[in-house]
C-alpha cells in the first residue's frame, strides 16, 4: 500500500480543486462576455427600430395623420436609445449635438406652422422646452457645469 505525504495530498487536493473551479470561472467569464455582447446587440437593435419608427412617424406627420408632439415624443425615445448605445462620453456628446440640431429644426418648424395656423402656441412652447432639455443635457455631458444634487 502506498503512503501519501501531507504535501502530496495537498497538491492533489489543490490540483483537483483547480480543475473543478477553473472551468466554472471560465464559464462565468464567457457568460459575462455573452451578456455584454447581447446587451450591445439589443441596444443597437432598439436604436435602429426607433430610427425606422421615427421615419414612419414623420411620413404620417407630413400626411397630416399625427401631431408634431407625437413625432417629438418618438424622437426623444430614439435619442435615449442612441445615448444608451453610445460607447464613450464623446459618442454621447455627438448624439446630443445631433439631437440639439433636430430640436432647433423642430422649433423653427413649429413657428412656421403656427403662422399658418397648423399648430398652436402650445406646440411652439413644447418644441422650445424640448430644445432646452437637450441643450441642458449637452452642457452637463460636456462637463461645463457641475450637476446639481
Amino acid at each position: 500500500m502506498r503512503t501519501w505525504s501531507v504535501a502530496s495530498l495537498a497538491i492533489l487536493f489543490l490540483f483537483g480543486t483547480a480543475t473543478i473551479i477553473l472551468p466554472i470561472a471560465r464559464g462565468q467569464e464567457e457568460t459575462e462576455s455573452d451578456g455584454q455582447t447581447r446587451l450591445e446587440t439589443l441596444l443597437v437593435q432598439r436604436r435602429d427600430a426607433l430610427a425606422k419608427a421615427v421615419e414612419l412617424q414623420m411620413q404620417q406627420y407630413r400626411n397630416g395623420r399625427c401631431t408634431l408632439e407625437a413625432v417629438r415624443t418618438l424622437r426623444r425615445q430614439l435619442g435615449e436609445a442612441e445615448l444608451d448605445a453610445a460607447q464613450t462620453p464623446e459618442d454621447r456628446v455627438v448624439v446630443l449635438q445631433k439631437q440639439l440640431a433636430l430640436a432647433k429644426r423642430d422649433v423653427a418648424l413649429a413657428k412656421e406652422l403656427s403662422i399658418v395656423g397648423r399648430v398652436t402656441e402650445l406646440d411652439v412652447l413644447q418644441a422650445n422646452a424640448a430644445e432646452m432639455r437637450v441643450e441642458i443635457q449637452l452642457i452637463r455631458e460636456q462637463g461645463l457645469v457641475r450637476p446639481t444634487d
